[in-house]
C-alpha cells in the first residue's frame, strides 16, 4: 500500500520545521554541528556504516559528515547537500504555511533539501 503525500505531510512537515528553527547560518558552527548530528542519527537508523566527519578548512566552519550504506557494492550513488544557510542565528525565525507551500528561513536552502534525501532514503 502506497502512502499519499498527504498522509506524509505532518511527519515531514514536523521533520523540516525542527530542521529549519536549527540555526545554521556559515560561521555557527554549533548549529550546523546539530544538524549534521540530526542527519547523522537518521542515517544509522536506516543502516548506513563508517560514519565519520572530516575537518573544514578553515577550522572556523563545521566538519563535513560522510557516510556509506554498503562500502563494497559495485555501483555507487553519492548523494551531497548542505547544512548552512543564509539566516543568522539572531534572525526572528518566522513560518508560514500557504496552503501547500512552507515559506520561512532555510526551508529551501538547505533544510528541504535534507528532508528530501533522508526521505528518498527511507523510501529505497
Amino acid at each position: 500500500m502506497q502512502t499519499s503525500a498527504v498522509q506524509l505531510r505532518p511527519k515531514l512537515l514536523d521533520e523540516l520545521l525542527y530542521l529549519a528553527k536549527i540555526p545554521s547560518s556559515i560561521g555557527h558552527k554549533s548549529g550546523i554541528k546539530s544538524v549534521t548530528k540530526y542527519v547523522e542519527k537518521e542515517l544509522i537508523s536506516l543502516g548506513f556504516q563508517n560514519l565519520s566527519y572530516i575537518k573544514s578548512l578553515p577550522p572556523k566552519y563545521a566538519p563535513t559528515l560522510i557516510a556509506q550504506s554498503n562500502p563494497e557494492a559495485s555501483l555507487k550513488i553519492i548523494l551531497v547537500c548542505h547544512a548552512d544557510t543564509v539566516v543568522a542565528p539572531a534572525s526572528s525565525i518566522d513560518f508560514v504555511i500557504d496552503n501547500d507551500i512552507l515559506e520561512g528561513p532555510g526551508v529551501a536552502d538547505n533544510k528541504g533539501g535534507i528532508v528530501v534525501l533522508l526521505e528518498s532514503l527511507r523510501r529505497m
